[in-house]
Parts: C-alpha cells; structure tokens; sequence
C-alpha cells in the first residue's frame, strides 16, 4: 500500500472500507492449506494452471499499474456474476478482473508476459469455483508463496508443483485478527499515538501473509 498523498483521514477511510469488504468476500473454507514456494516463472504458471484448477474456475487478477492493453484481455474473457473477492490493496484503489480460465486466454496471457512484467498485468492473484477460493496469490511472482485450499487435491497439486519444479507443504491457517486492524484505525485517530507505535505497520502488512 502506498499513500500517494492519501492522508490520515483518507486512510482511516481506505481501511475502514476495506474491513467492511472483508466482511463479505470469499475466503478458505477449512483450518489447513496447502503452500506452494518457489514459484517464479509467470508463464509456466498459466501454462500448467489447468493441472490444479477445474476448467469452470474463475480468476481474479488485481493490480494498480495494469497495461491497457492486458486490461483489454481481462475484458474480453470477464466471468458472468462474479464473486465478492476482498482486495489486497487498501490504498490506491485497485483494478480488478474477474475472467473465465480458458485455455486460449491462459495462451494470450502468457503472451503477454513474453513482452512485459507480471507487474504490468497484476499484482494479487486469486482463483475461485462458486463461492470458494481455491489460491491466493499474494505479490504474485515476488517471492510469496502460493496459498492453495486443501480442498485441491494433492494429486493436483504434485502434478502442479512438479511442472514447474517448485516445493509444497502443507500448514495450518493462522486466522488474522480484525483486533489489529481496530487497533490501527482507533490509532490514526491520534497522530502522536500513530507516530509512538511502530509496530502498527507490520501488523498490517501481516494480514497479506496469513
């Protein structure tokens, strides 16, 4: 999240609009998941994606910089009745795609990703099947680890990681409090008490990590 000239107040609001979003959108339905590490190639990643997703899954791409001709593509392939999915960015407010995963969207997209950054065409990247969430993909490409359901089959998911010679384990959902983010919005209420407490920042970055 960056400011950008947002302000104290327009981040109290940025945040309290967000905790709301959080409210409805589509989330893990169990205590465990699957995490996948060591992903870095974008394309091969859409190359392989049907090896772990059924065909009638919906992909939600989100990103503040996305090429217009990438945002073109989203349009073109958008999903009908889409999903409330919660954003990964509070602040500035993102673009958001919701497709359908046909293969000849999944080529043109790699396409595109011959020719620019992942960063170009998202930042966040989720995939869900009816009102369930299947991956979260936080800071897609950089570094993060891809959080899959345990709903996902681990035949799937093998099949998967081998394709693209990444890693997968599987762990416990640690469930992030709505206490922090309370704390830090009665915090920017009052700026020496925002100031005084460091610690404020790296709890909200932790959301994006649990």
């Amino acid at each position: 999240m960056k400011d950008g000239g947002l302000g104290r107040k327009g981040l109290r609001l940025a945040l309290a609009s967000y905790m709301s979003a959080r409210q409805d959108g589509i989330d893990f339905g169990s205590a465990n998941r699957w995490v996948v590490v060591d992903l870095r190639d974008p394309i091969a990643f859409f190359r392989h994606l049907s090896l772990l997703i059924p065909p009638d899954s919906i992909l939600c791409f989100e990103g503040c910089a996305v090429a217009s001709e990438t945002g073109e593509l989203y349009r073109g392939y958008a999903a009908e009745n889409p999903a409330r999915v919660t954003p990964d960015i509070i602040w500035p407010k993102p673009q958001s795609f919701h497709t359908v995963v046909l293969s000849d969207f999944l080529d043109r997209l790699g396409a595109q990703l011959e020719q620019r950054a992942a960063s170009e065409c998202f930042d966040h990247l989720k995939a869900y099947r009816g009102k369930s969430l299947l991956f979260h993909f936080h800071d897609a490409f950089d570094c993060s680890p891809l959080l899959v359901a345990d709903s996902v089959a681990e035949s799937s998911l093998s099949a998967f990681a081998a394709a693209l010679h990444a890693s997968y384990h599987s762990e416990s959902r640690v469930k992030a409090s709505e206490g922090d983010l309370t704390r830090v919005l009665a915090a920017l209420e009052n700026a020496p008490q925002l100031r005084a407490n460091a610690s404020w920042w790296r709890k909200l970055l932790s959301f994006w990590k649990r």
